[in-house]
């Protein structure tokens, strides 16, 4: 059983270690160094969630028992660049990192966090979230499509 929510300030160093081990896995080059990326994306993120701003939430799901952190994702009001033919001048809901443990992938977990995310932007009043996915991440990308999302060149 999980738990999806938005993060308390003892599970960020747990969130961090999940998004390091999924953006830099331990057997890249920048892998090498995760120990110092780790505690820089802590860093961030505990700086991100003590300034409170509107629109930001750092959302994890965590194992209901052992209260391991097994995913997060982040979402915060941006304004989307001038090229984007969606851009209203209004910051709007916008998903800046989603990850989750390598061990615990193709279990519904992105899904989970993904669902939690869209029920609280429209609990704040927002009809739409935006995204940037690497046109290589076939599991992002195949995930989002799940979720119905748009999906532009």
């Amino acid at each position: 059983m999980v738990v999806c929510r938005l993060a308390q300030a003892p599970e960020l160093p747990q969130a961090a270690a999940v998004m390091c081990q999924s953006f830099y896995p331990p057997n890249s080059i920048l892998g090498l160094i995760g120990f110092v990326l780790e505690w820089g994306i802590w860093q961030d993120l505990r700086q991100r969630q003590q300034r409170a701003l509107a629109g930001y939430g750092c959302f994890v799901i965590t194992h209901r028992q052992t209260e391991q952190v097994l995913g997060v994702v982040e979402v915060e009001l941006k304004i989307l660049e001038r090229q984007s033919p969606y851009r209203t001048g209004q910051p709007q809901p916008y998903i800046s990192n989603l990850a989750v443990h390598p061990d615990y992938r193709q279990k519904g977990l992105g899904r989970q966090l993904m669902q939690t995310v869209e029920t609280w932007v429209k609990q704040q009043g927002h009809q739409q979230i935006y995204l940037h996915v690497l046109a290589q991440n076939q599991a992002a990308l195949r995930l989002y499509q799940q979720l119905d999302y748009q999906l532009r060149a």
